[in-house]
């Protein structure tokens, strides 16, 4: 089952002392390891994820990490993939957001 993440919403909320200080490379190596191995992972986040010499990429294979950039938001960019789907509804989408959750039901 695909799996889109929305970063910013998720590493922004209170999370156990093991997790703390989590960034989007470690969250994208927790993902490869854990029970979503093997499916389509994407974690979106806002921005451009640096300079072209600081870019961050994932450390794993298994999980894209994808920048929206300058002129759209990761909610755009989520709510694009989640309409782009051809089967939306196997898609697990991880935000709090009520724009996505709405794009989410639809």
């Amino acid at each position: 089952m695909p799996l889109i993440i929305d970063a910013n919403n998720l590493l922004h909320t209170t999370m156990p002392q093991p997790l703390a200080g989590l960034d989007e490379s470690r969250l994208c190596a927790l993902l490869a390891r854990g029970p979503w191995a093997g499916d389509r992972v994407t974690v979106v986040c806002d921005g451009t994820g640096g300079s072209a010499l600081d870019r961050r990429e994932s450390p794993s294979a298994a999980v894209e990490l994808c920048f929206a950039g300058h002129s759209r938001t990761a909610d755009d960019v989520i709510i694009a993939m989640i309409d782009a789907d051809t089967a939306p509804r196997r898609l697990v989408v991880v935000s709090n957001d009520r724009e996505i959750r709405r794009a989410a039901r639809r």
